[in-house]
């Protein structure tokens, strides 16, 4: 009877740990994932939120289904990227800077609901190397994924090569009179100063987060947008430097 009795009372201790867990590990990310301005406290909330959810999942499930599970995960985590489809990655990131069109202009905002210059260059193609993970069964891209989102990036970190996200393909007077033949739509620049970031899109056409008119543009140029009279370095992403 009391060992009954205690084995019992271990179930429910267990089942309120793993409902404890799911439920602060899932309104701990929501909370975190829907701010409007991301930073490095917010980022390890969301990683200390999924991983308290993904823990009450596991521990929810049969010890031999958990380490089958931890196993494969494990591998997957450490797979090399292989080989992209470049066209395929640049063609979604360009498809994801322009599911941004429209979304308001907030400094530091970077979750989709709004949103600054650096963040959009980031998030499209960060989600484009996330779709690409998926669909093209290359899971080693999440990390590249990861820690693009991790290690927060400004326009100026990256054009100066912060942790290697990216190159530079050449500096140019400005992108009013700028010869483009060199870049491939998913490319992107940084004014010479380090204050503002776009992708480029392809046939001439810029998609940014424009501080002036508070939201994500399509801007062609020549054109009275300030950003486009200013110096700029052109850049590519480190995944495709070897097109350069």
């Amino acid at each position: 009877m009391w060992l009954a009795t205690a084995k019992s009372n271990r179930q429910v201790r267990r089942s309120r740990l793993i409902a404890g867990l799911a439920v602060a590990g899932a309104l701990l990310w929501a909370m975190t994932s829907w701010a409007a301005i991301g930073n490095g406290l917010t980022r390890v909330a969301q990683v200390v939120g999924v991983g308290a959810f993904l823990g009450a999942v596991l521990l929810s499930i049969p010890i031999r289904v958990r380490v089958v599970i931890v196993g494969v995960l494990g591998v997957l985590a450490l797979m090399p990227v292989r080989e992209v489809d470049e066209a395929r990655v640049r063609s979604r990131s360009i498809d994801e800077a322009r599911a941004l069109l429209g979304t308001p202009y907030v400094w530091g905002g970077e979750n989709g609901n709004v949103i600054d210059c650096s963040g959009l260059v980031r998030t499209s193609f960060r989600r484009a190397l996330v779709r690409e993970a998926v669909t093209g069964v290359n899971p080693g891209l999440l990390r590249r994924a990861v820690k693009l989102w991790f290690f927060d990036a400004s326009a100026l970190a990256l054009k100066d090569g912060y942790r290697a996200f990216a190159v530079q393909v050449g500096p140019v007077q400005s992108l009013n009179v700028a010869d483009v033949s060199t870049l491939r739509p998913g490319d992107f620049m940084v004014t010479a100063n380090g204050l503002h970031t776009m992708a480029y899109v392809g046939q001439s056409e810029w998609i940014e987060a424009d501080p002036g008119e508070l939201r994500v543009i399509s801007v062609t140029p020549p054109t009275k947008n300030p950003w486009f009279g200013e110096p700029a370095v052109l850049m590519r992403w480190s995944l495709f430097a070897s097109s350069r």
